[in-house]
């Protein structure tokens, strides 16, 4: 099964970027440089992840990997990180998030 580093992202409206911003693209590194070699649009990611492919981010301090999930916000379906309970992986969650321009797409009380 196919997976994918996201290292950066593209949102919009960009001036909400730590609001309620939607991810419309993501830059993928595809040689472990940690920069990204590719652009997916917002639809490719989608379809890849219907295809089993997984999409992850890694937390710039923890070195963790922090899987990425399909959410429906707004009438439309989106990318966001992975939420859990755990206080270990929620550090790890917030760490990824916020090297990555906020992946998630609500406020992260809940986790």
């Amino acid at each position: 099964m196919p997976s994918h580093r996201i290292v950066c992202t593209d949102q919009v409206p960009a001036n909400e970027s730590h609001n309620h911003a939607h991810i419309v693209s993501v830059g993928i590194d595809t040689d472990s440089d940690g920069a990204a070699n590719e652009r997916y649009t917002l639809s490719q990611v989608l379809t890849k992840m219907d295809d089993n492919e997984v999409f992850y981010t890694i937390g710039e301090k923890s070195g963790q990997r922090v899987k990425v999930e399909d959410v429906y916000c707004c009438g439309r379906r989106y990318i966001r990180t992975r939420p859990t309970m755990s206080k270990t992986t929620t550090s790890i969650v917030f760490e990824a998030v916020n090297g990555l321009r906020n992946l998630f797409l609500f406020p992260l009380s809940y986790v």
